[in-house]
């Protein structure tokens, strides 16, 4: 039998801060930088919304499962189908 192991993510490694990392840094890796930091944040905004999707969609499904069951239910609409299932197997 295995064992599932849970590990947590490693966290970013810190972008260089100060007046030595300012200085060693050109134009083309200030803006590495800010385009690092920048989808760092967005990772972060929508970490939930697939989760929130998902919730929708089961929510969607479930009830209209409950308006098929509900409709089929009825005693016109299973009348209806038994005449289509013996019309069928007449053929």
């Amino acid at each position: 039998m295995s064992t599932l192991t849970l590990v947590p993510d490693l966290p970013a490694e810190p972008d260089p801060v100060g007046p030595e990392a300012a200085a060693s840094q050109t134009t083309t890796d200030s803006r590495g930088w800010f385009a690092r930091s920048a989808a760092r944040l967005g990772d972060h905004r929508d970490r939930g919304a697939a989760t929130a999707e998902y919730a929708v969609t089961i929510i969607a499904a479930v009830g209209l499962a409950g308006l098929l069951v509900t409709i089929l239910a009825s005693s016109d609409v299973r009348t209806m189908l038994l005449k289509i299932v013996k019309a069928a197997l007449t053929i």
